[in-house]
């Protein structure tokens, strides 16, 4: 058999290219999943008698609060884990993620609780019954396909050892040991590769440094190996669930690289019983789908809802980056590990998606899945509706109540303003061959409106020689409207360019790198005084009609003279990085949204700034991904927009009394600029898929 295998591996080994990724339902029932996992530790601990009530009844009031608190069945391992090591470790710098009342801190019971639950997972991993996951030994039917088998494991069990070493074949851990481990099988069999990224129950510091892996079936025997009989768990080489799954250093390191090498390479990286919730993971994956064209990632999951939902927002960000289709690159057989393997059911998929390129099984479970999770999302939001054939990638708008229209900018490099009717939706452009046009501002008078707009264009349209390449030189175009649909349009800012044009391309380059270089204000204030030019302008508000502008740029507003162009600094903002939206609450005082270093997972900051006296002050720190707000007319809470990927972009409603979240509305594409109707009956809320009504 193992002669026939190794002839048809190394005929198709170039052919298939994959890999095995095992998470923790691999392995149940042998091991419990995480859930059923706690539910079995607290029986465990309650058949011990007594002495144990008090660690029984003190996991009990967690997993009760924990309850209460997420509306959930009750803690998992993962969080359970995640919430000891905080309350054991009140040094640690990691920020608690988990959303759980009550004050909790060290105490005899968290601690013998974290050490009790250690013990019982060594335990659970080495007292397995491989009768229990006895789909294991199909995996060796895939050595037909490939003379080696890569296999990537989150668990620390050692269901794959003990078959490997049941059938005879060679595996390989990598684990570092000063004395040869001597393999089951001989050097001329098919290699399972093996790769356990969170270590494993048999593996063992005995000294600081000095590692050792023993073969043992239980803890007895563990603690005879390594001299230590009472405390063999503390020497265990794991990387425990929660906060302790993002290390991948020392002898972890090299599984974490070998997964990674993996990923980049291969063609189908099929996970069993795995949910992707550790971070580590899930960016290795979201490289792959940009580096690797021929990626694909198959999730075999009886309830995959989970695994999805922990990849969406990974996945969707890509696809901004990248030509992904998310429907022909993940993959779902929602079946248990043990229906999957048998049958040679996995092993005919897999040839089908190689030779026939064939996914539309797998593919029509990710569709069904995905609009599963879409619909859970929008049905805990607010209401909010699509509005029908507008153009895309739009970004600030502004609403015209004495004339029932509306007023939006569409974004890149083919931008314009957009007119549109308040009571029909009907919308044109009055104005095209705009530049990266950004916030907009606007005043109603019976004869005309005038609408004040940010074109941050230098780095798409060479309009001053070298500035083609100035990325955030950005400038205010002033627009009169008649009744007629006529326009007049003239810049505001940017109008002092010298006669001897070189002498100029030459002192703004001089002056621009000079500022990207040092942030220097005195060196912002020449180009400001000298050509007009703002640094990443991004909002526009109308401080004095006729008279002063405030325009953001990315570490100060400052205020611009209507009639001169001329710019002054209103005043600069501590640590600000990007500010990008600003609204007034009076003639004295306003609102402004730092939104930090742009990224996923970027820190903003709602800030109340006083005008006269230039102090600043937080309302909300911490709100991920911000990127647009605007203030109630009422003048007690303001609408923020989250620009997220559908369907995790976000506009909250924040309380200007004390910061909190009032309400949110959910499964929005990457919305930005925000218009709230003077009646407060809705908002329409601009976004790179189109315009957006939600009801207030």
């Amino acid at each position: 058999m193992i002669e026939r295998q190794r002839h048809m591996a190394n005929k198709q080994k170039r052919k298939y290219n994959f890999f095995f990724l095992l998470g923790a339902g691999a392995s149940i029932p042998a091991v419990p999943g995480i859930t059923d996992f706690v539910i079995e530790f607290m029986d465990h601990l309650n058949k011990r008698g007594s002495y144990f009530y008090p660690l029984t009844q003190y996991l009990h009031n967690i997993n009760q609060e924990w309850q209460r608190t997420n509306d959930d069945k009750g803690i998992d391992l993962e969080n359970l884990y995640e919430l000891l090591i905080n309350i054991n470790n009140p040094q640690n710098t990691i920020p608690l993620q988990l959303k759980i009342k009550g004050k909790w801190i060290k105490c005899r019971e968290s601690e013998l609780l974290e050490y009790e639950l250690k013990k019982y997972i060594q335990k659970r991993c080495l007292e397995v019954n491989l009768g229990e996951v006895i789909h294991y030994k199909e995996l060796f039917k895939f050595f037909e396909l490939s003379p080696t088998l890569d296999v990537v494991s989150l668990n620390y069990d050692v269901c794959v050892e003990k078959f490997c070493a049941l059938y005879k074949y060679r595996y390989d851990d990598e684990f570092y040991d000063d004395d040869q481990y001597l393999k089951p099988g001989t050097s001329s069999d098919p290699l399972v590769k093996l790769n356990k990224l969170h270590g494993s129950v048999n593996w063992y510091e005995i000294t600081p440094g000095v590692y050792k892996r023993f073969e043992a079936n239980n803890q007895f025997e563990a603690s005879l190996k390594t001299g230590r009989l009472s405390t063999p768990v503390l020497r265990n080489m794991l990387i425990y669930p929660g906060i302790g799954k993002s290390a991948a250093m020392g002898l972890f390191l090299r599984p974490a690289l070998n997964f990674r090498k993996l990923v980049l390479n291969c063609g189908f990286c099929i996970s069993i019983g795995y949910r992707f919730a550790d971070s580590t993971i899930t960016s290795t994956i979201r490289e792959g789908f940009l580096v690797n064209p021929d990626f694909r990632l198959i999730i075999i999951n009886p309830n995959p809802f989970k695994a999805l939902d922990n990849l969406l927002p990974i996945i969707k960000d890509i696809g901004k980056h990248s030509l992904l289709d998310f429907n022909e690159r993940i993959l779902i057989i929602d079946k248990r590990a043990a229906e999957v393997l048998a049958d040679n059911y996995l092993f005919n998929r897999l040839r089908s998606w190689v030779n026939k390129k064939d996914f539309s099984i797998e593919k029509e479970r990710t569709v069904f899945y995905t609009n599963k999770i879409l619909k859970h999302i929008i049905k805990r939001s607010g209401q909010i509706d699509l509005i029908d054939d507008f153009p895309t990638d739009l970004y600030g708008i502004a609403i015209d109540t004495q004339n029932s229209r509306g007023y939006i900018t569409k974004s890149g490099a083919n931008g314009g303003l957009i007119c549109f009717d308040l009571s029909n939706w009907n919308w044109k452009y009055i104005i095209k061959d705009l530049k990266h046009s950004l916030g907009i501002a606007i005043e109603s008078f019976k004869s005309h409106t005038l609408i004040y707009l940010v074109e941050n264009s230098c780095y798409q349209m060479p309009w001053l020689g070298k500035l083609q390449g100035k990325e955030g030189a950005g400038r205010i175009w002033k627009i009169r409207i008649d009744p007629n649909q006529r326009i007049k349009k003239e810049l505001i800012t940017y109008n002092k360019l010298q006669i001897n044009l070189k002498k100029s391309v030459d002192r703004i380059d001089f002056l621009w790198d000079g500022y990207k270089e040092w942030h220097k204000e005195e060196t912002l204030n020449k180009i400001h005084e000298e050509f007009g030019i703002l640094n990443w302008p991004n909002s526009v508000l109308i401080e004095n009609p006729n008279f002063t502008l405030l325009v953001t740029e990315a570490r100060s507003l400052c205020r611009i003279k209507i009639k001169t162009g001329q710019i002054e600094k209103a005043f600069s903002i501590p640590l600000c990085f990007n500010l990008n939206d600003i609204s007034l609450i009076d003639e004295d005082n306003l609102i402004l949204l730092d939104v930090g270093v742009a990224g996923q997972n970027s820190y903003g900051r709602l800030l109340k700034g006083n005008l006269i006296t230039g102090d600043v002050e937080s309302i909300l720190e911490g709100i991920p991904k911000p990127e647009c707000l605007r203030i109630f007319p009422s003048r007690n809470s303001v609408l923020i927009s989250k620009s997220h990927p559908f369907p995790y972009g976000e506009v909250i409603e924040v309380s200007l009394k004390n910061g909190m979240i009032l309400r949110t509305w959910k499964g929005l594409d990457e919305p930005r600029g925000i218009a709230i109707a003077q009646n407060e009956k809705y908002a329409l809320i601009a976004s790179c898929k189109g315009l957006y009504k939600i009801m207030l």
